[in-house]
């Protein structure tokens, strides 16, 4: 319910990202079901499941960013990663 509340107030850029997060995690938990159920489809194993993780960290620094744009926290222009994010 809390995204569906979501998606209407979201700003788009920010709506945007947070689907792409929220569809990455759905993924991710139906892909280590099927894995921990012994029924993984044609190409599902551990390592496709870290190559998602990895990816959906991606993503959700993409949120983060997109995020602290809309808030006025940082910058456009600030796209590189900190060696403390």
């Amino acid at each position: 319910m809390r995204h569906a509340e979501a998606q209407m107030v979201l700003p788009d850029g920010v709506l945007a990202a947070t689907s792409t997060v929220n569809r990455g995690l759905g993924d991710l938990y139906g892909l280590l079901k099927r894995l921990d159920g012994g029924v993984g489809e044609q190409g599902e194993s551990v390592a496709a499941a870290r190559e998602d993780t990895r990816r959906l960290w991606d993503a959700l620094w993409r949120m983060r960013h997109v995020m602290r744009i809309d808030l006025g926290i940082t910058t456009p222009a600030e796209e590189g990663r900190s060696s403390d994010e």
